[in-house]
């Protein structure tokens, strides 16, 4: 009985041992069979490849998530788990780890990206997300839409477009996925939130759920750039050129439900509203009064089949222009079409980063750093970075296709991703640390502000030592306070500074209001408006003034005269 019963064990952990060789050769299977399909899309013989497996973390991370929580929850005292607050505590990690689950997320099963050179400085990039095929793909799945339409359905963008975004990205699907995340929470607060919300926002006029509805899906913005119109920025104690830019963001509609939201709100403008109403135009545009070198006209239009919100009403009738084929678009430019030379005609969505953008951009930070000396550390920080990833003259042209496995974006970029992956790396670091220039700048300027006032109440202190061995007078110079010991002579030659002095042998009691009058002062730095000031009774204040004549009237300070 014994040994059929070791018998029966050695098989069953036999099995269980093929078992689990034959789970992790199916596994290793599969990678292999994601790792070919991904580099089956990327450029293998160029100067960047990278392919990252996302199985073992993506697919699992909800169940380890969860198990984590289950650990929490093994330390939490059992009469903390009956109170309101782990309840709320509860439900909100439930919907968190639901929504990562139906993300979409842990369908990932692998990113690929490749740079391969296609002439002089143009790169070939290519980023490649492979995808789980499942039955109900998850949300991030379906956000991006599933047919490759050609790009010329995208195209209402002007000639001079310079950046510009433009794709599928379905908010009637978010919102309504976001909803039942809600709706089906263990969370009774938030599902009644989101019912009193909606009911309150209907009851204002807004019916949220028809305007998300009456989206078709396309959305994006454009910039566009007349360099030939120059506008002036006050900086300081000069002005800086700029080029004429507009924005206009685009939405796609199925219907009137977001226009006549927004029309309706216009009706409660303060500012006037120019109103055109014609056969498939409507045109809504609010009369600011601004200057005419900064012409703003913040402009609502609706036609075809988009809504578009413009901040010139110049911009929004050029791409209704173009949408009729009555103006030349971005694919009428001959670099833009060089450019996209090579990548997928038709996608789900496209970028454009135009090199005049970047030149403009570079040329105003240099002019803008150029004759502030403290800007200098930042303006060798930014021509550095500049440099090393040859944003001088960026251009970029991106196209997103989908497939049954997933996404691929194709670009061609001026700019390998080998710079891209390390952006971050150095960029990152290199802008905290030109942030933190001004914090340092302040910094130094606050230190020495303090050690300054630190001389001037030694200083002060020195005079009335002086006086009550001298009669109650104050020395002639500040000098003397040296040449008799009465103050150590480092103090003033580690400052570098010759001091206002006020006293010249008058007497301390001589002054009517000794909290403010001066005794000694900073010479006010040109330029810098802030100095130390000592008075007579000893306290030590800072001004902030061009002067100390300035100061003494802004702050009703006496200053005694100077005595040759």
């Amino acid at each position: 009985m014994l040994k059929a019963s070791c018998r029966l064990g050695l098989a069953v952990a036999l099995l269980a041992t093929l078992a689990a060789l034959d789970s992790n050769a199916a596994k290793a299977a599969r990678e292999q069979a994601v790792f070919d399909r991904v580099m089956e899309n990327l450029d293998a013989g160029g100067v960047f490849l990278l392919v990252v497996n996302g199985e073992d973390f993506m697919r699992g991370l909800p169940d380890k998530l969860d198990q984590f929580w289950q650990a929490v929850l093994t330390v939490i005292p059992e009469e903390e788990k009956q109170g309101e607050d782990f309840a709320l505590a509860q439900g909100v990690v439930s919907l968190l780890l639901s929504s990562l689950a139906e993300s979409g997320l842990p369908e990932l099963n692998a990113v690929g990206m490749s740079s391969k050179r296609v002439d002089g400085r143009l790169f070939r990039n290519r980023m490649v997300f492979d995808r789980q095929p499942m039955a109900e793909p998850g949300l991030l799945w379906r956000l991006g839409g599933s047919v490759n339409r050609p790009l010329e359905s995208f195209m209402v963008f002007p000639e001079n477009t310079v950046l510009a975004s433009y794709g599928v990205f379905d908010l009637s699907t978010l919102f309504s996925w976001v909803q039942n995340q809600v709706e089906t929470s263990d969370l009774p607060q938030a599902r009644q939130a989101m019912a009193d919300w909606l009911l309150t926002t209907r009851q204002m006029g807004f019916d949220f759920e028809k305007m998300f509805a009456s989206v078709n899906g396309d959305m994006g913005w454009v910039v566009t750039m007349d360099r030939e119109r120059r506008l002036q920025i006050p900086v300081e104690d000069r002005e800086i050129e700029i080029p004429h830019l507009e924005l206009a963001f685009l939405l796609g509609c199925q219907d009137d439900e977001i226009f006549q939201v927004l029309d309706t709100l216009l009706n409660f403008s303060p500012m006037p509203v120019a109103r055109l109403d014609r056969e498939q135009l409507r045109l809504r545009t609010i009369e600011l009064p601004v200057d005419e070198q900064w012409p703003l006209s913040p402009t609502l239009a609706r036609f075809g089949d988009y809504l578009v919100v413009a901040s010139t009403r110049e911009l929004a009738e050029a791409i209704v222009a173009v949408n009729r084929g009555q103006a030349p678009s971005l694919f009428a430019d001959p670099e833009f079409n060089r450019l996209r030379t090579g990548l997928p005609g038709a996608g789900t969505g496209f970028s454009y980063l135009a090199p005049e953008l970047m030149e403009e951009y570079y040329d105003f930070i240099q002019r803008l750093t150029r004759e502030d000396e403290e800007a200098e550390e930042m303006q060798e920080l930014f021509e550095q970075m500049m440099e090393w990833f040859g944003s001088r003259d960026q251009v970029a042209v991106s196209v997103t296709t989908v497939n049954p496995h997933g996404w691929t974006i194709d670009s061609h970029n001026t700019q390998s991703l080998r710079q891209l992956v390390l952006l971050p790396v150095v960029a990152v670091p290199a802008m905290v640390a030109g942030m933190a220039l001004p914090a340092f700048a302040t910094a130094r300027e606050r230190a020495q502000e303090v050690h300054g006032m630190s001389i001037l109440r030694q200083l002060a202190l020195g005079c009335h030592i002086y006086a009550m061995d001298h009669n109650g007078k104050f020395p002639e110079s500040l000098e003397q306070l040296f040449e008799m010991n009465y103050l150590d002579p480092s103090l003033i030659e580690q400052s570098e500074v010759s001091y206002l002095y006020f006293g010249q042998g008058q007497l301390v009691d001589g002054f009517a209001d000794p909290a403010q009058t001066v005794l000694i002062a900073e010479p006010p730095t040109p330029g810098k408006g802030r100095f130390n000031v000592a008075f007579v009774d000893g306290h030590v204040e800072v001004a902030d003034a061009d002067s100390l004549q300035q100061a003494a009237i802004l702050y009703d300070w006496t200053l005694p005269t100077l005595q040759d």
